[in-house]
């Protein structure tokens, strides 16, 4: 289904996530230096995946194919702006605009990646499908984008419409591969049907686009929709072990968005589900030996330690963040 692949440079924006989640729920608004420097360090090693604006699935120096794909770059992406987001509201130090225009290059590339019939993302460049793990965080990151120059009120702001545009149609793409559960399949294939496979990852993004849309454009149907995928979504991890045999990096994403929701409205969606999955980690999955979280069965991306516990660092800091801040994860 497209995710047994290496991991090479996807651990390390995560990690550079749970950073932000660690730095933001423990330091508040001051940041330590040696917070800074860590920072710094995790973008070094982004840096050598990255050719033009855009990111490859392997360091640039590598002698093997450089393979690039649409979601990899969206997450990245989504972690500039958020590190951007932060510093325009005082909880980061620093200038927001070098991360915004980091992120607005890597939206070149995303929207270059859009198919103008139906609006849907390509999971890589050359690829032949178009799915709901890059479409969605695609259209995220142009609307956060928009938010952030907003907020900060020193950049152009011309080209707006044509972000929010390209949103609006990963946003209707989305919706084409809602099942008859309200659940976001996993994408479409090239002969024009729909992979039904199901994880928590794309519920996230998808509730965090269109709640984003909502936020940008105050469209009343966007936010029913964030509303439909999110209560579809914890029904469907409140049962059997649904929720903890996926990939934490995974269900990082998902619950991040689940709490990005309950910011906005007030509402208590995913947090008994949420509160199930982090104490479960602390009663069973923690190997004393490593340190790790790799007990009790809990799902695995591929083999890959550093991204699924990248996620667990992410997913328990975030919830400890200022509530005025949870608005900003991205």
């Amino acid at each position: 289904e497209g995710h047994a692949r290496p991991t090479a440079r996807w651990p390390t924006s995560h990690g550079a996530a749970a950073e932000h989640a660690r730095v933001v729920a423990v330091s508040g608004t001051t940041v330590a230096d040696t917070a800074m420097a860590d920072f710094v360090g995790l973008d070094a090693g982004l840096r050598q995946f990255q050719s033009g604006d855009c990111f490859t699935e392997s360091r640039v120096w590598s002698p093997r194919r450089r393979s690039v794909f649409y979601d990899d770059n969206a997450w990245i992406a989504l972690n500039f702006i958020e590190l951007a987001l932060l510093q325009i509201h005082g909880a980061l130090p620093g200038d927001p605009v070098a991360s915004i225009i980091r992120a607005r290059g890597v939206l070149a590339l995303l929207m270059s990646g859009q198919d103008t019939r139906d609006g849907g993302v390509s999971w890589q460049v050359g690829g032949d499908t178009r799915n709901a793990c890059s479409t969605a965080p695609s259209g995220l990151v142009a609307l956060r984008i928009v938010e952030a120059e907003r907020a900060h009120g020193g950049m152009p702001q011309s080209d707006h419409v044509e972000m929010i545009a390209f949103a609006q149609r990963c946003a209707g793409f989305v919706e084409l591969l809602r099942d008859s559960r309200g659940l976001i399949a996993d994408h479409l294939r090239p002969d024009g049907q729909i992979e039904p496979s199901i994880y928590s990852y794309n519920q996230g993004t998808s509730l965090g686009l269109s709640l984003q849309l909502h936020c940008v454009t105050h469209d009343e149907v966007s936010l029913q929709s964030a509303r439909l995928t999110a209560a579809a979504s914890v029904e469907y991890y409140s049962a059997e072990d649904r929720l903890w045999q996926e990939s934490p990096a995974f269900v990082a994403i998902f619950l991040r968005h689940l709490a990005v929701l309950r910011a906005f409205d007030g509402s208590d969606t995913g947090r008994d589900l949420t509160d199930r999955w982090l104490n479960r980690l602390t009663a069973q999955a923690r190997d004393p030996s490593t340190g790790f979280y790799s007990r009790a069965s809990i799902g695995r991306y591929d083999g890959s330690v550093s991204l699924d516990q990248a996620g667990i660092v992410a997913a328990r800091y975030t919830d400890s963040w200022p509530a005025d801040l949870i608005r900003f994860l991205c």
